[in-house]
């Protein structure tokens, strides 16, 4: 008996040239979130680290006072200023990127949660499965 190798099938083009939703992507489509408050410099080498090598990216500035959100909009990333009658928790910070990245138009597989602050630069990595199956990982968000 001869066993075989499962392969893996190549996106498929439908009757109008466009990719078949259905088909397995080769790379996956990546969205960041990036949440902070008056970090200055850690924020700067997050975001050009980050910028052009995913396909979307958003900064939640938490009433930032040192041009935090303007240095973000300068290079392309979305911002998202929260309302400054709640009270900031990373937790919002994150569920409102986290929410702008899922009602784009196309929508990304992965999502990955920067949170800086102001004590020491700190990255959790939560990733998101699938921003349809927010339950994917429960309890996690909760331990950042």
């Amino acid at each position: 008996m001869t066993k075989q190798t499962p392969t893996i099938p190549a996106p498929t083009s439908t009757t109008d040239g466009s990719t078949d939703p259905h088909a397995i992507s080769t790379k996956p489509s990546i969205g960041v979130v990036v949440i902070g408050r008056n970090e200055g410099e850690r924020l700067k080498r997050c975001l050009r680290s980050l910028v052009g090598s995913v396909e979307c990216m958003v900064y939640v500035d938490s009433g930032s006072t040192d041009g935090s959100a303007e240095f973000a909009d300068s290079l392309g990333v979305e911002v998202i200023t929260l309302d400054l009658d709640q009270p900031f928790t990373m937790a919002r910070g994150r569920n409102a990127g986290w929410q702008h990245l899922a009602a784009q138009e196309s929508p990304v597989e992965f999502v990955q949660f920067v949170i800086i602050t102001v004590k020491h630069a700190q990255l959790t990595a939560l990733s998101i499965k699938q921003l349809g199956d927010p339950d994917c990982y429960p309890g996690q968000a909760d331990k950042a």
